[in-house]
């Protein structure tokens, strides 16, 4: 219980910074290239969070 927990907190996290980032990008706040590295860091968090529920979830959930 903890960790799905734990995940949707993060999951939570990226939403929004997924989210706040396609605005800023949409109202043109954020140009390319010069804020790439922040968008890259942001996609890769996304992934990371992502990785982990994939290996979580078997772990917590379907080995029982």
């Amino acid at each position: 219980m903890f960790a799905t927990a734990l995940h949707a907190i993060h999951l939570t996290i990226g939403i929004a910074l997924v989210s706040g980032l396609s605005w800023l990008l949409l109202k043109r706040r954020i140009t390319l290239p010069g804020h790439a590295i922040t968008i890259e860091v942001s996609g890769l968090y996304w992934h990371l969070v992502d990785i982990v529920w994939v290996l979580l979830y078997p772990i917590l959930y379907l080995a029982r």
